[in-house]
Protein backbone atom coordinates (compact mmCIF):
# COMPACT_ATOMS: atom_id res chain seq x y z
CA UNK A 1 0.00 0.00 0.00
CA UNK A 2 3.03 2.43 0.88
CA UNK A 3 4.52 1.94 -2.01
CA UNK A 4 1.69 3.11 -4.26
CA UNK A 5 2.71 6.49 -2.66
CA UNK A 6 5.89 6.39 -5.32
CA UNK A 7 6.23 9.64 -7.51
CA UNK A 8 4.41 11.63 -5.07
CA UNK A 9 7.27 14.17 -4.14
CA UNK A 10 6.28 15.00 -0.38
CA UNK A 11 6.41 10.72 0.19
CA UNK A 12 9.83 10.40 -1.28
CA UNK A 13 11.30 10.25 2.57
CA UNK A 14 9.43 6.69 2.93
CA UNK A 15 11.20 5.21 -0.27
CA UNK A 16 13.72 4.21 3.03
CA UNK A 17 11.32 2.51 5.57
CA UNK A 18 9.50 1.05 2.09
CA UNK A 19 12.38 -0.46 1.58
CA UNK A 20 13.60 -1.99 5.41
CA UNK A 21 9.64 -3.12 5.62
CA UNK A 22 10.43 -5.49 2.70
CA UNK A 23 13.61 -6.64 3.99
CA UNK A 24 11.96 -7.52 7.19
CA UNK A 25 8.66 -9.37 6.18
CA UNK A 26 10.34 -10.42 2.78
CA UNK A 27 7.25 -8.91 0.71
CA UNK A 28 7.01 -8.16 -2.80
CA UNK A 29 6.39 -4.90 -4.09
CA UNK A 30 4.64 -4.02 -6.83
CA UNK A 31 5.36 -1.84 -10.01
CA UNK A 32 1.29 -1.14 -10.36
CA UNK A 33 -0.45 2.60 -10.31
CA UNK A 34 -3.32 2.19 -8.62
CA UNK A 35 -3.75 5.75 -6.50
CA UNK A 36 -3.45 8.99 -8.48
CA UNK A 37 -2.58 12.40 -7.09
CA UNK A 38 -3.30 15.73 -8.03
CA UNK A 39 -0.07 17.07 -7.53
CA UNK A 40 2.97 19.26 -9.14
CA UNK A 41 5.89 17.70 -9.77
CA UNK A 42 7.89 20.24 -10.79
CA UNK A 43 6.90 22.45 -8.08
CA UNK A 44 9.99 24.44 -6.82
CA UNK A 45 10.95 23.92 -3.26
CA UNK A 46 9.52 20.59 -2.63
CA UNK A 47 13.11 18.84 -2.30
CA UNK A 48 12.62 20.88 0.65
CA UNK A 49 9.82 19.17 2.41
CA UNK A 50 11.93 16.20 4.22
CA UNK A 51 14.53 18.58 5.53
CA UNK A 52 11.72 21.00 6.98
CA UNK A 53 9.68 17.80 7.99
CA UNK A 54 12.94 17.01 10.40
CA UNK A 55 13.42 20.22 11.51
CA UNK A 56 9.28 20.48 12.89
CA UNK A 57 9.67 17.23 14.27
CA UNK A 58 12.91 18.16 16.09
CA UNK A 59 11.65 21.27 17.47
CA UNK A 60 14.91 23.30 15.86
CA UNK A 61 14.12 26.82 15.04
CA UNK A 62 15.92 27.59 11.55
CA UNK A 63 17.75 30.64 9.80
CA UNK A 64 15.64 30.97 6.47
CA UNK A 65 16.61 32.86 3.16
CA UNK A 66 13.13 33.95 1.69
CA UNK A 67 12.41 35.38 -1.67
CA UNK A 68 8.81 36.92 -1.79
CA UNK A 69 7.59 38.27 -5.35
CA UNK A 70 8.76 41.81 -6.69
CA UNK A 71 10.69 42.44 -3.60
CA UNK A 72 14.51 41.12 -2.65
CA UNK A 73 15.11 38.65 -0.31
CA UNK A 74 15.42 38.50 3.30
CA UNK A 75 16.72 36.40 6.31
CA UNK A 76 14.07 35.75 8.80
CA UNK A 77 14.10 33.19 11.94
CA UNK A 78 11.43 30.63 11.90
CA UNK A 79 10.02 28.51 14.79
CA UNK A 80 8.77 25.76 12.28
CA UNK A 81 5.43 24.51 13.31
CA UNK A 82 2.99 23.22 10.32
CA UNK A 83 3.95 21.78 6.38
CA UNK A 84 0.36 22.95 4.78
CA UNK A 85 -0.81 22.01 1.41
CA UNK A 86 -3.01 24.15 -0.24
CA UNK A 87 -3.81 23.61 -4.47
CA UNK A 88 -0.76 21.74 -5.03
CA UNK A 89 1.22 24.10 -3.20
CA UNK A 90 3.38 23.30 0.10
CA UNK A 91 3.95 26.08 2.67
CA UNK A 92 5.75 26.26 6.14
CA UNK A 93 3.77 27.36 8.89
CA UNK A 94 5.54 28.79 12.18
CA UNK A 95 6.23 31.79 14.93
CA UNK A 96 8.33 34.28 12.33
CA UNK A 97 10.81 36.13 15.32
CA UNK A 98 11.05 39.60 13.33
CA UNK A 99 6.88 39.21 13.48
CA UNK A 100 6.64 38.05 16.24
CA UNK A 101 3.67 35.80 14.80
CA UNK A 102 2.58 33.44 13.17
CA UNK A 103 3.73 33.42 8.94
CA UNK A 104 2.98 31.42 6.54
CA UNK A 105 5.77 30.64 3.58
CA UNK A 106 5.78 28.63 0.70
CA UNK A 107 8.47 26.49 -0.09
CA UNK A 108 9.08 27.25 -4.07
CA UNK A 109 10.18 31.33 -2.63
CA UNK A 110 12.75 29.60 0.13
CA UNK A 111 16.08 29.84 -1.06
CA UNK A 112 17.66 28.93 1.60
CA UNK A 113 17.38 26.56 4.84
CA UNK A 114 20.14 26.30 8.20
CA UNK A 115 19.55 25.68 11.91
CA UNK A 116 19.92 28.21 14.78
CA UNK A 117 21.10 27.33 18.05
CA UNK A 118 18.55 29.47 19.88
CA UNK A 119 15.87 27.67 21.87
CA UNK A 120 12.99 26.67 20.47
CA UNK A 121 9.59 28.60 21.43
CA UNK A 122 6.37 26.04 21.41
CA UNK A 123 3.50 26.89 19.49
CA UNK A 124 0.79 28.62 21.80
CA UNK A 125 -0.83 29.87 19.09
CA UNK A 126 -1.92 27.67 16.38
CA UNK A 127 -2.44 24.36 18.89
CA UNK A 128 -4.86 22.84 16.76
CA UNK A 129 -4.54 23.90 12.91
CA UNK A 130 -7.49 22.29 11.85
CA UNK A 131 -9.35 25.08 14.08
CA UNK A 132 -6.85 27.18 13.41
CA UNK A 133 -7.80 27.04 9.67
CA UNK A 134 -11.53 25.93 10.03
CA UNK A 135 -12.77 29.71 9.31
CA UNK A 136 -10.68 30.11 5.92
CA UNK A 137 -9.99 28.84 2.60
CA UNK A 138 -6.67 28.18 1.98
CA UNK A 139 -3.85 29.48 4.21
CA UNK A 140 -4.05 33.20 4.26
CA UNK A 141 -5.59 34.28 7.73
CA UNK A 142 -6.68 38.57 7.39
CA UNK A 143 -5.54 40.39 10.14
CA UNK A 144 -9.01 41.69 11.05
CA UNK A 145 -9.99 38.21 11.88
CA UNK A 146 -14.22 38.38 11.71
CA UNK A 147 -16.85 36.10 10.33
CA UNK A 148 -18.63 37.02 7.02
CA UNK A 149 -21.86 35.20 5.57
CA UNK A 150 -21.22 35.13 2.03
CA UNK A 151 -24.42 34.27 -0.27
CA UNK A 152 -24.12 32.83 -3.54
CA UNK A 153 -26.33 32.06 -6.23
CA UNK A 154 -25.16 29.35 -8.95
CA UNK A 155 -26.77 28.04 -12.25
CA UNK A 156 -28.65 25.12 -12.46
CA UNK A 157 -25.86 23.09 -13.76
CA UNK A 158 -22.88 24.09 -12.08
CA UNK A 159 -25.07 23.77 -8.35
CA UNK A 160 -25.37 19.99 -8.43
CA UNK A 161 -21.58 20.53 -8.24
CA UNK A 162 -21.13 22.35 -5.59
CA UNK A 163 -23.27 20.70 -3.53
CA UNK A 164 -22.23 17.73 -4.15
CA UNK A 165 -18.58 19.47 -3.52
CA UNK A 166 -18.84 21.98 -0.64
CA UNK A 167 -16.65 25.45 -1.04
CA UNK A 168 -16.27 25.42 2.65
CA UNK A 169 -17.50 23.25 5.93
CA UNK A 170 -19.69 25.82 6.43
CA UNK A 171 -21.76 25.47 3.75
CA UNK A 172 -25.28 25.49 3.67
CA UNK A 173 -27.20 25.09 1.17
CA UNK A 174 -30.92 26.22 -0.49
CA UNK A 175 -32.52 23.99 -3.48
CA UNK A 176 -35.60 26.19 -3.80
CA UNK A 177 -33.06 29.09 -5.24
CA UNK A 178 -29.68 27.72 -5.73
CA UNK A 179 -27.97 29.76 -3.28
CA UNK A 180 -25.05 28.52 -0.96
CA UNK A 181 -23.98 30.51 2.38
CA UNK A 182 -20.91 30.27 3.53
CA UNK A 183 -19.55 31.71 7.14
CA UNK A 184 -15.75 32.37 7.06
CA UNK A 185 -12.89 35.18 6.46
CA UNK A 186 -12.85 36.39 3.77
CA UNK A 187 -9.08 35.97 1.24
CA UNK A 188 -7.73 36.15 -1.52
CA UNK A 189 -8.32 32.26 -1.95
CA UNK A 190 -11.83 32.64 -1.82
CA UNK A 191 -11.55 35.49 -4.29
CA UNK A 192 -9.82 33.45 -6.39
CA UNK A 193 -12.44 30.18 -5.60
CA UNK A 194 -15.09 32.09 -6.70
CA UNK A 195 -13.89 33.39 -9.55
CA UNK A 196 -13.12 30.06 -11.05
CA UNK A 197 -16.75 29.36 -11.22
CA UNK A 198 -16.92 32.43 -14.17
CA UNK A 199 -20.58 32.63 -15.19
CA UNK A 200 -22.06 29.96 -13.24
CA UNK A 201 -21.99 31.86 -9.96
CA UNK A 202 -23.27 35.43 -8.59
CA UNK A 203 -22.30 36.96 -5.30
CA UNK A 204 -25.35 38.06 -3.44
CA UNK A 205 -23.85 38.84 0.14
CA UNK A 206 -22.12 40.68 1.47
CA UNK A 207 -22.21 43.60 -0.81
CA UNK A 208 -18.50 44.54 -0.10
CA UNK A 209 -17.70 41.41 -1.42
CA UNK A 210 -19.61 41.70 -4.51
CA UNK A 211 -18.55 45.03 -5.22
CA UNK A 212 -14.65 43.47 -4.82
CA UNK A 213 -15.41 40.71 -7.29
CA UNK A 214 -17.50 43.06 -9.90
CA UNK A 215 -14.67 45.12 -9.88
CA UNK A 216 -12.61 42.16 -11.03
CA UNK A 217 -14.40 40.82 -13.70
CA UNK A 218 -14.32 44.51 -15.05
CA UNK A 219 -10.81 44.86 -15.16
CA UNK A 220 -10.90 41.13 -16.92
CA UNK A 221 -13.18 42.75 -19.47
CA UNK A 222 -10.84 45.53 -20.04
CA UNK A 223 -8.22 43.25 -21.29
CA UNK A 224 -10.20 41.60 -23.71
CA UNK A 225 -11.73 45.02 -24.98
CA UNK A 226 -15.09 44.03 -24.02
CA UNK A 227 -16.17 47.56 -22.38
CA UNK A 228 -16.35 50.85 -23.70
CA UNK A 229 -17.79 53.57 -22.38
CA UNK A 230 -18.97 52.69 -18.97
CA UNK A 231 -19.38 49.44 -19.44
CA UNK A 232 -21.60 49.15 -22.15
CA UNK A 233 -20.59 46.25 -24.61
CA UNK A 234 -18.74 46.99 -27.77
CA UNK A 235 -19.83 44.02 -29.44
Amino acid sequence: MLASFRGMPQFDWMLDIIDKLKKKYKVKGTDKTILLFDSNIDLQGIDRFKELFGYIVNEQPIKVTYSPFHKSPYETIIHPYYLKQYNNRWYLLGLACEYNTISVFPLDRILDIEPTDIQFIKDNLIIDPDDYFYDVIGVTIPKERYLEKVVLRFSEHRYPYVIAKPIHPSQQKNDSNRTVTLNLLLNRELTATILSFGKDVEVLEPQSFKDEITTILKECCKNYGLLKNDCKSSL
